[in-house]
């Protein structure tokens, strides 16, 4: 065991040493290496350091450079090459493509800025000349305006003075056309008075001198003697329809015919009428043409028929105008008591008339009494029960009465009793009024 132990050591001692060895040469590679690696190290520093600022010199030139040609040093290429494409279509157009940079671009806009300044200058100085023209030209002017202006003061100072003259000429012509228009004013209201005056009593002396024609035919024809011919036809039927009660009579718009206007028929021979009494009553239903017109038959005799040509009279119709009928006092036609005389005013209107005057039994009056009065039909003296209480007594209304004839006589009216004008008409009560009476 001991001598195994004693080979053992030199061995080790072998191996200690080559380990030892080993380390050594390790460490002095690794160390080298560091060495080189060191060295390496410092010299790449000073290559980024190199770099670096090469990199910061480029960065101030192109900073430079963009503020030479008017950027900002943050602005990029990019924008920068946008500007310089849209520099070169804006003012490089023409120029071949080795000549299209900025140095080109500015010598021509230098040598455009000589040629405009040239012009300029050129400009210049004819503006300058056309001032001391202007100036030339205003001056004279303002000779010639003061000239122009001393002349108009004279005008004015002649013109002041005529206006003057002028003036007071005015005020007298005017107070002349004051005095001729007061005269002239004073003379028209002296001839408009004497020419009112005159119309007055013209008006006056015509109105009582158609009064008095009036009176003067009136009495006329009650002075000339009956005739057979004292009614006149107003027309004739035309056709009748068999089986109706409707006929159509020559009467129309043309002669003034209005619906509800009443006629009585006469038999006739040879266009005049041969009977005193008349036949029938016809309406007036419908306005057909001018000269034509439905009628119905209100009333006809028993056994009697209406034919083509028979006569159509109404008292108080005429062709074109209408007869003024008047009528004062009581009426009482049909004898039962009872009033008439609103009835006697709707028959009057059936006929065609036309109501001028009423007095009433109670003594109210309508309207007034004219020399175209043809009729008034004259009733019984009003009695006292007719009067108007609290308003006047029997003596006014009689007065009434009595005055109202009088006047009618004044004027030559007819004086007719209700049944002797209703006869005239040819008015006849409905048939069931007849019947009634019976």
């Amino acid at each position: 065991m001991n001598q195994a132990s004693t080979q053992r050591k030199p061995a080790l001692f072998v191996f200690a040493v080559l380990a030892f060895a080993t380390l050594g040469i390790g460490t002095y590679w690794c160390w080298d290496r560091w060495q080189a690696e060191k060295r390496l190290a410092v010299e790449l520093g000073q290559r980024v350091a190199e770099l670096n600022q090469r990199l910061r010199d480029h960065d101030d030139h192109v900073a430079e450079l963009k503020s030479l040609i008017g950027f900002d040093k943050v602005t990029s290429m990019d924008t920068i090459r946008d500007a310089y494409q849209d520099d070169v279509l804006a003012y490089g157009g023409g120029l071949p493509d080795d000549q299209l940079n900025y140095r080109t671009l500015v010598g021509m806009t230098l040598d455009s800025n000589r040629r405009m300044n040239g012009q300029l200058a050129q400009l210049t100085e004819s503006n300058q000349e056309l001032l001391q023209s202007r100036d030339q030209l205003r001056e004279s002017f303002e000779q010639q305006i003061e000239v122009i202006q001393q002349s108009a003061d004279r005008l004015a100072d002649q013109l002041a003075d005529q206006r003057e003259a002028f003036n007071q000429q005015r005020d007298e012509l005017r107070k002349t056309t004051e005095r001729f228009a007061d005269q002239l004013e004073q003379q028209r209201r002296e001839k408009y008075q004497l020419m009112a005056e005159f119309n007055e009593q013209l008006r006056q002396l015509e109105t009582e001198l158609n009064r008095k024609e009036r009176l003067v035919a009136n009495l006329s024809d009650k002075l000339r003697p009956p005739t057979d011919d004292d009614v006149q036809p107003d027309g004739y039927i035309s056709l009748t329809e068999p089986a109706s009660e409707v006929v159509w009579i020559n009467l129309g718009s043309a002669d003034g015919l209005r619906s509800g206007v009443t006629f009585s028929v006469y038999e006739t021979r040879d266009d005049a009428i041969i009977e005193t009494q008349p036949k029938a009553t016809i309406e007036v239903a419908r306005i057909a043409g001018e000269h034509l017109a439905e009628a119905r038959v209100t009333d006809l005799d028993d056994n009697r028929f209406l034919f083509q040509g028979d006569a159509i009279h109404s008292p108080i119709w005429n062709a074109g105008s209408t007869v003024g009928v008047a009528i004062a006092g009581r009426i009482d036609f049909d004898a039962d008591g009872q009033s008439d005389f609103d009835r006697l005013r709707q028959i009057v209107g059936q006929f065609g008339g036309s109501i001028d005057f009423v007095l009433r039994p109670d003594g109210e009056v309508q309207g007034e009494l004219t020399a175209d009065t043809r009729y008034l039909i004259v009733g019984e003296s009003p009695d006292e029960d007719a009067a108007k209480p609290d308003e006047m007594d029997v003596s006014d209304v009689q007065i009434r009465y009595e005055q109202a004839i009088h006047e009618a006589r004044t004027l030559g009216i007819e004086r007719i009793g209700p049944k002797e004008f209703l006869d005239r008409l040819g008015w006849r009560p409905p048939r069931i009024e007849q019947l009634t009476r019976k």
